[in-house]
C-alpha cells in the first residue's frame, strides 16, 4: 500500500511539529475531525520522540522516517529509524501492551500512544543493500471505533490539547 503522506526529518526533538503538523493538514484534508486529528498527532509525536532519541546514536544514519495510510476507515502509521533498538521495543514486538515504567519522557510518550491507537507493534526491518536493520512502530487507528469524548489518563483528563466543545 503507497502511504498518504511521508516525512523524512533529522532527529531533532524541533522538527516533531514539522511532521505532527503535516498530519494534522492530512486529517483536515480528509475531514477525520478534531477529535481524531488530536489523537492521531498525540501518538505519532510519543513515538517520534522515543525513535529521534535512538536515532541521535553515533552508529545511526540520523533519519527518521512517518508515513501515513488510510483504507477502510483504518488510520495507519509508521514510524521508522535506523537506530539500535530502546529499551521498550520488546514491549511491542508481539502487539501486547504490556505495562513498563514511565520513568522518561521518551516513555511516556510511548505509553501515551499505545493508550491511544488500537494496534501498535515494533519490528525490526533487515536492509537488502546492507547489513543493518530498520526499527519500525507500525499504529494503527479505527476511525470507527467508539470513544469517550476527550483524552483521559486513568483518574486525569488531558483538557489543554485545546480540542473545541461539540467536535
Amino acid at each position: 500500500m503507497k502511504p498518504f503522506a511521508e516525512w523524512r526529518v533529522f532527529p531533532e526533538n524541533r522538527l516533531i511539529p514539522v511532521v505532527t503538523g503535516g498530519l494534522e493538514a492530512f486529517c483536515r484534508a480528509l475531514d477525520l475531525g478534531a477529535e481524531h486529528s488530536l489523537r492521531l498527532q498525540l501518538a505519532l509525536e510519543g513515538v517520534l520522540g522515543y525513535c529521534m532519541h535512538l536515532a541521535r546514536e553515533p552508529m545511526a544514519q540520523r533519519e527518521v522516517t512517518a508515513r501515513v495510510f488510510l483504507a477502510d476507515r483504518m488510520v495507519r502509521m509508521e514510524v521508522e529509524h535506523d537506530g539500535p533498538r530502546g529499551l521498550l521495543d520488546h514491549f511491542f514486538e508481539s502487539g501486547g501492551r504490556d505495562r513498563f515504567k514511565r520513568t522518561s519522557f521518551e516513555a511516556l510518550g510511548m505509553y501515551l500512544a499505545s493508550e491511544i491507537m488500537d494496534e501498535m507493534t515494533f519490528h525490526r526491518v533487515p536492509r537488502i543493500s546492507s547489513s543493518t536493520a530498520l526499527s519500525r512502530y507500525c499504529l494503527g487507528y479505527d476511525l470507527d471505533r467508539p470513544r469517550e469524548k476527550g483524552f483521559t489518563i486513568p483518574g486525569q483528563p488531558l483538557t489543554s490539547l485545546g480540542v473545541p466543545k461539540g467536535e
